[in-house]
């Protein structure tokens, strides 16, 4: 089981970056869940930085920094450890591609540190796809989750009334 994730808009990510502060970023992600949703491993860290450098936002690089958790961003004993060579330094922001629970230990880790949100957290699944809403009311029948199916059913209106262009 993990956790699934989707990507922001690049444009709303690039807003948050340059909107408050104007410091250089460290873009960090997870290689446990969001590697599994193609939205944070490694791969998609190098990714958004190619993007980043290429809008012209300044990265800060620092040497023995992984790209990725390989733990997991949400392993409360591992983040700390991988995010020593961050120790002492101030003078960045840092953009996470993991989820809620991963936004919560780089923040904890990082106390002071402004910790910008690349993935939205869709909710628990199984082999990449999203199994269950999180919505705190399970009424899991034959059919499988009814939220689920009344969130696609819904998503489908959506997509037929006002088509991606």
């Amino acid at each position: 089981m993990s956790v699934i994730t989707s990507s922001k808009k690049y444009e709303e990510v690039l807003g948050q970056l340059v909107a408050k502060d104007n410091s250089p970023v460290v873009v960090l992600g997870c290689d446990k869940c969001a590697k599994t949703s193609k939205t944070g491993g490694a791969n998609e860290v190098h990714e958004m930085r190619s993007k980043l450098e290429a809008s012209g936002v300044a990265l800060r690089k620092t040497a023995g920094l992984v790209d990725a958790v390989e733990e997991g961003l949400c392993d409360p004993k591992a983040v700390p450890e991988r995010l020593k060579p961050l120790a002492g330094e101030r003078d960045y922001q840092i953009l996470v591609l993991a989820c809620g629970a991963g936004l919560k230990c780089v923040h904890d880790t990082l106390s002071g540190i402004r910790v910008v949100p690349g993935l939205d957290t869709l909710g628990p699944g199984v082999k990449g796809e999203l199994a269950c809403l999180a919505c705190g009311d399970c009424q899991f029948g034959e059919a499988g989750c009814k939220m689920q199916r009344v969130a696609g059913e819904q998503s489908e209106r959506l997509s037929r009334s006002y088509p991606v262009r």
